[in-house]
């Protein structure tokens, strides 16, 4: 089978799976510091900075929207994703909201030079739970990467509204 089908495979199982996570788990403003996330990233061998994976557009402005996770993880468990999202324009930014396809999050306004995040847990389903939903997979399916697309963020500032994109996430499956 080739990537585009386990692409859309990976898709649906974080819409299914996420949204269970989310309303069993929730979503949480976390006391977290921008060096922290900062941090998680260059920690995280799939993202930093430089890598290709992260949007362009999220670093064009000085509003920035970043998505960081484990680099690694298992067939079957939870992991924490943070959602960051910093100030550095010269104006406070109003009806700061992030959403992706199973989650979203009102950061309310950040000030100049302000840092919010939130923490949620998501679900990295194994073969059995994809056979169990519906899926036609094999027990030796090549399945070694799982993809958690970005999170889109709007803002308001000076009566203009704007949007950014974060970057995905690829986890490898060990």
């Amino acid at each position: 089978m080739n990537n585009g089908f386990f692409a859309g495979i990976i898709i649906i199982i974080i819409i299914v799976f996420g949204g269970v996570m989310f309303f069993v788990t929730g979503l949480s403003p976390q006391d977290i510091s921008w060096t922290d996330v900062e941090n998680n990233i260059d920690n995280n061998t799939d993202i930093d900075l430089n890598n290709s994976d992260i949007n362009e557009t999220s670093f064009n402005k000085t509003v920035v929207a970043i998505q960081s996770g484990p680099a690694h993880a298992k067939e079957g468990s939870k992991v924490l994703i943070t959602w960051a999202v910093k100030n550095d324009e010269n104006s406070t930014i109003t009806n700061v909201k992030a959403i992706d396809q199973n989650f979203d999050y009102d950061f309310g306004s950040l000030a100049p030079g302000e840092s919010k995040s939130v923490n949620y847990t998501l679900y990295i389903p194994t073969i059995n739970d994809l056979k169990s939903a519906g899926f036609d997979v094999n027990d030796d399916s090549d399945w070694n990467e799982f993809f958690i697309g970005g999170f889109g963020l709007s803002y308001s500032m000076d009566g203009k509204d704007y949007s950014i994109n974060s970057n995905n996430l690829t986890i490898i499956l060990k």
